[in-house]
């Protein structure tokens, strides 16, 4: 964020931003792959507002880094379902809130991006969006705090804060910066509670059924936190609702390759040299196929590999994590989770001193799922179950 003597002093009443023709053709494009016309209007006018705020905050030169949190293949498994974005501004969470309803500067915040810890934001941003005259104006902000405890929260799951209640003045929020710590611009909210994973797969079912004409209300509050803040959970609730096979069994990549979806999350084939060819002396062999996924870790390269362990009748496989340059530093862990985010034995590896990988080999059921992850967590991160 700028400091308070820079010149990122903005009066918002002047904020108009024009929508750039390119980006709202890609928007319209990409908004077609959604299930429905509520849900393809949604994930259109989202994406305006997003991608013209991103521009706005690095035109500015006090502006640091400004990056959505999620990669571009993702988010329509957020508009699928509530309206909303998230963008990472100097390490702060701005939730981007649209709205059509030009001459009212009501910010009506969806309960997930307050209520759900890894959704929640440190602020939030109004959006105003005129799709048809090509303008986005940024209406107001507001603290997570000042949602949390000055918002009317309704029926319809969303928390309502009055325009006069909102900062209409950039200085405002650098001021802010400087002078109130975090706990001030976010208020503590209660963790998202434990789903059994046969309940997840019913609802799943059941909410993404096209003829469920608002999933959000139709389940308690707990139940559906916990689907959406599952990120594997919410991209295969979403392929459901909208006819998709399933894209993340590995068995299926080693038979047919990689989706396009797969791909544009940063996965890809790798061949593996067997050590054992040379001995063997037949050049012909095909390498084994292994899939490997770029990471950045402490503003690192990494690399995630998974490949067959071949020589065991188990349908058993190893991740391995490694620093595409150097080797991985001491405290870096990687860790593999059950479909329903559940520890087991031997699940995880920490490297106690400076190593070329870690790994950690795992033998599954057919079908069964696997999340990855690591401490400290990728850049924009999101779990994914990976069946075998």
């Amino acid at each position: 964020m700028a400091s308070p003597t820079s010149s990122f002093d903005l009066d918002l009443e002047k904020v108009y931003l024009d929508i750039d023709p390119a980006v709202g053709d890609r928007a319209w494009q990409r908004s077609q792959r959604l299930s429905n016309a509520a849900s393809r209007w949604r994930a259109y006018i989202n994406e305006l507002a997003m991608r013209s705020l991103i521009s706005w905050l690095q035109s500015s030169e006090d502006t640091g880094a400004v990056r959505p949190t999620m990669r571009d293949a993702l988010w329509p498994t957020v508009w699928e379902w509530v309206t909303g974005s998230v963008l990472n501004v100097d390490g702060l969470r701005w939730v981007v809130i649209p709205t059509e309803a030009i001459d009212d500067d009501e910010l009506r915040v969806p309960q997930e991006w307050v209520d759900i810890p890894n959704w929640a934001g440190d602020y939030y941003v109004l959006a105003q969006v005129n799709a048809d005259d090509g303008w986005v104006k940024i209406a107001g902000l507001a603290t997570h705090a000042m949602v949390k405890g000055q918002g009317e929260y309704g029926r319809d799951r969303n928390y309502s804060l009055s325009s006069d209640d909102l900062l209409t003045d950039i200085n405002v929020v650098e001021i802010a910066e400087v002078m109130a710590p975090e706990v001030d611009r976010r208020v503590a909210i209660a963790p998202v509670p434990e789903l059994p994973l046969a309940q997840a797969n019913q609802l799943m079912q059941r909410l993404s059924d096209s003829g469920q004409l608002n999933p959000r209300l139709a389940v308690g509050f707990g139940p559906w936190s916990a689907l959406l803040a599952h990120g594997g959970w919410r991209t295969e609730m979403t392929h459901q609702r909208q006819g998709n096979p399933p894209s993340f069994s590995v068995s299926q990549w080693l038979q047919e390759g990689l989706s396009d979806l797969v791909q544009q999350l940063g996965w890809q084939t790798v061949s593996l040299q067997l050590a054992t060819v040379g001995a063997r002396g037949d050049e012909n062999e095909t390498p084994p196929t292994a899939f490997s996924k770029a990471l950045t870790i402490n503003s690192e390269a990494y690399s995630l590999q998974i490949s067959e362990i071949v020589d065991q009748a188990l349908n058993a496989w190893r991740f391995e994590l490694r620093k595409v340059n150097g080797v991985v530093p001491e405290g870096v862990t990687l860790r593999l989770l059950t479909e329903d985010l559940q520890s087991f034995a031997n699940n995880e590896v920490t490297a106690a001193e400076p190593v070329e990988s870690l790994y950690v080999d795992v033998a599954l059921s057919p079908g069964e799922g696997i999340v990855w992850a690591t401490e400290p967590e990728a850049d924009a991160y999101e779990s994914e179950i990976l069946r075998f």
